[in-house]
């Protein structure tokens, strides 16, 4: 009896495994509002080859916006701090989730640059905005950030291996107007489309 609960377990863990990679090479390849014209506006996506941020310049500063799992932020600072433990808790639990803001005082040449309409930077601002946890219309402060340029508030929605920090910026991207994918939870994917 125990053999056979064993099997069936594996057998649909190794489904689920099965269907989610088939999912994601058919969802990564599906390319979103590819017919982008000649825009006034720019923003740009911070690709740190596991995470993407999304940069307005708000005020004569670089603000870089993401989204992702509370324990991934407080916990791993630098990708040297990953280990198993943090990555099973992030992607299966559910945890809180954070708005990480960061601020930068000029442009750097590795960032991806991306043509806009007025139209598309506003609706991507007012959908960052709603990613904010708010109490009476202030954002929650969760922690300072990693330097003196960054900071943490809480946000809307839970982490999970269906949506990462990469789902959410491919989202914004996509619910804005902006060229996206219909679904990635890898940075790599939402950066090739501009190369």
């Amino acid at each position: 009896m125990i053999k056979k609960v064993i099997k069936w377990w594996l057998i649909i863990k190794l489904s689920a495994i099965i269907l989610f990679v088939l999912f994601y090479f058919i969802s990564s390849n599906i390319v979103m509002n590819n017919n982008q014209d000649s825009h006034d506006q720019v923003i740009y996506l911070q690709d740190n080859g596991r995470h993407i941020d999304i940069i307005i310049k708000e005020d004569n500063k670089y603000v870089g916006h993401g989204w992702g799992s509370e324990v991934f932020y407080l916990n791993v600072p630098t990708w040297d701090d990953l280990t198993i433990n943090v990555t099973c808790q992030a992607l299966f639990t559910k945890p809180n989730s954070l708005m990480h803001i960061t601020y930068h005082n000029q442009l750097k040449d590795d960032w991806i640059k991306i043509n806009v309409s007025n139209e598309q930077l506003d609706k991507m601002k007012e959908l960052i905005s709603k990613s904010f946890k708010t109490i009476n219309g202030e954002r929650v402060f969760r922690s300072n950030g990693y330097t003196s340029n960054d900071i943490f508030y809480e946000a809307n929605g839970s982490y999970s291996i269906f949506k990462t920090c990469n789902t959410w910026s491919n989202s914004i991207l996509k619910n804005s107007g902006v060229k996206s994918l219909l679904w990635t939870p890898f940075s790599s994917d939402i950066s090739q489309l501009y190369e």
